[in-house]
């Protein structure tokens, strides 16, 4: 295991937000897609600077590329596709029965089909949401249930393994998934790090099939190799990494987005960074994101 600290990594041009999350690359434009969640605030980032792209009309969890140049949204209470003039299009609500969960943690699948989980945002935080497959017909299929807070959703090379997380749990699991029915299944312990600080929030998975996982609440970035097992840390100056995804040359380069949320002035005064987006090269690259094929 290697350990890498800040002389790894370099931070992107653009605003500190409260809640970054579900960083995408965008080749047309070359730039890197992201939202803040609670600002409901849709942004595009490159080395020369930040641009607001959408401000939209509620909360944004996820965001994912879809044909055209357009986007597959998860909103709070609904699925949306934003096109490329910046027009919103809500495609289907989504557990509007329950006042208390959101859509959270969410990546296109290797067949162009859109999967996110929810979260309850209640105190108690109970297993009352779950994880949905958006077709591109615009039917939503449920696929896991009794989850808390979904994250860590990523899908391996061949498209036949997806990571998820129900976050309080601490422990990332890998389902076998149905590529033709979009069904994951038949979920084993891919690694278990509830023994250490923080949880495992949003990942991706490199060109070798490593699994990348920013550690809520950690400081970090771990690498784990195909068994599970840490293959890298990456240390960071912040408490709050949120999420991580491949871009840049040749997808060449991570960015690791964070947040400002949950963290005290106090805190906040010792972490000037907090809610930036950090790059680095990692020892392997990336490969594109799939689009939704609106």
């Amino acid at each position: 295991m290697s350990r890498s600290h800040h002389d790894q990594w370099q931070v992107l041009p653009g605003p500190s937000v409260e809640l970054a999350e579900s960083p995408v690359w965008r080749e047309s434009d070359q730039s890197l897609v992201w939202v803040d969640i609670h600002q409901g605030d849709v942004w595009r980032s490159s080395a020369e600077g930040s641009k607001l792209i959408s401000h939209l009309p509620e909360r944004v969890g996820a965001v994912g590329l879809a044909e055209a140049d357009g986007l597959v949204l998860a909103l709070a209470g609904s699925f949306a596709h934003l096109d490329a003039n910046g027009s919103l299009t809500r495609i289907v609500d989504v557990e509007p029965h329950l006042a208390t969960t959101r859509l959270n943690d969410g990546r296109v699948d290797r067949q162009g089909r859109f999967v996110c989980g929810g979260m309850d945002e209640s105190a108690a935080q109970s297993g009352i949401t779950a994880v949905y497959r958006l077709d591109p017909d615009g039917t939503v299929e449920q696929t896991i249930d009794g989850v808390h807070c979904a994250n860590s959703t990523a899908f391996s090379l061949d498209g036949r393994t997806m990571y998820f997380t129900d976050m309080p749990s601490g422990v990332i699991l890998a389902y076998q998934y149905d590529v033709d029915a979009g069904l994951p299944h038949s979920p084993r312990v891919f690694t278990d790090i509830s023994a250490g600080v923080g949880k495992a929030d949003g990942s991706t998975v490199d060109a070798e099939g490593y699994l990348w996982t920013a550690i809520w609440g950690g400081s970090r970035v771990i690498r784990f190799d195909p068994r599970g097992q840490i293959d890298q840390v990456i240390e960071l100056p912040v408490t709050n990494p949120t999420s991580v995804g491949f871009g840049g040359d040749n997808y060449s380069q991570l960015f690791i987005t964070t947040a400002k949320f949950g963290l005290s002035a106090e805190r906040l005064e010792k972490q000037p960074l907090a809610g930036r987006i950090f790059v680095l090269d990692p020892p392997c690259g990336g490969v594109p994101e799939p689009r939704f094929r609106a």
